[in-house]
């Protein structure tokens, strides 16, 4: 399939299966818990998934799959999809706004497409390695701020140890700085933050790999001009969960912060 096809069928089966999650919005509630009360699934997740996963299946059945819900399927394949097919579901299932479906193709062990949509607000992202970055199909562009004392960026707090350290880190900080953080328990608005400029850095922080999380995000804020590495600066690769994006000016400041890490 041609380029322009796989950008068409991604953007065609994203927004399907995000706008059928939203008919079920205020609907339905948590149908199983996962390993934990944060991870749960509803109907919304599996209605969702069905229809992505229907979609590959049909117009690449050769592709592997990588799902949040339905696991592997064949993901030892050159063409790779990585599918969250509603991100933030504790979100949608407590009625809060903040929740999408994720998609990503990595091809050859690298991400190529990567894309989000947010069906309570029509929003979508869109990127392609080395293309740029997309938001209903304009170009965006990461913050360009300089100073991380004087920043605003995107943190997921809670009692988790590995973010209690690094929270203790920015403590450290001299306290005439104002480093704000954002923490909205999911990915894809934050991704939609840092892509628009509106956050100037993310640091991820989750306890479980869950690839699916952060294989569309991280491509959309690299392509947005962002630097985006794990904590010790080093390049991150389609797997890599705990990352640091921010524009070239920020990011070697929270790498020195976030050292041994």
């Amino acid at each position: 399939m041609k380029h322009g096809d796989i950008k068409q069928f991604i953007e065609r089966t994203i927004k399907k299966a995000g706008d059928a999650a939203l008919e079920l919005y205020g609907e339905v509630g948590v149908k199983y818990t996962k390993a934990n009360a944060a991870d749960v699934v509803t109907e919304a997740d599996l209605r969702s998934e069905k229809i992505i996963l229907d979609a590959i299946k049909r117009e690449f059945p050769h592709h592997g799959i990588i799902s949040e819900e339905s696991g592997e399927d064949n993901a030892g394949a050159e063409s790779l999809w990585i599918i969250d097919p509603l991100d933030g579901t504790r979100n949608f299932a407590t009625k809060t706004p903040f929740w999408g479906v994720m998609m990503a193709l990595v091809e050859k062990g690298e991400t190529r497409y990567g894309a989000i949509y947010i069906p309570m607000w029509k929003d979508y992202l869109y990127a392609e390695k080395d293309k740029g970055a997309y938001r209903n199909g304009e170009r965006t562009h990461c913050s360009d701020a300089r100073d991380l004392s004087k920043s605003f960026g995107y943190f997921d707090v809670s009692s988790r140890q590995l973010k209690v350290d690094i929270l203790s880190r920015f403590t450290k900080i001299p306290q005439e700085s104002a480093i704000w953080m954002t923490s909205l328990n999911c990915m894809i608005v934050p991704t939609l933050l840092i892509v628009a400029g509106s956050r100037d850095w993310i640091i991820t922080t989750p306890v479980e790999k869950k690839i699916w999380d952060h294989a569309a995000s991280k491509l959309l804020i690299a392509e947005s001009g962002c630097v985006v590495t794990r904590y010790n600066g080093k390049p991150c690769d389609y797997t890599d969960v705990h990352y640091i994006g921010a524009n070239k000016y920020l990011h070697p400041q929270p790498v020195i912060i976030l050292q041994g890490l």
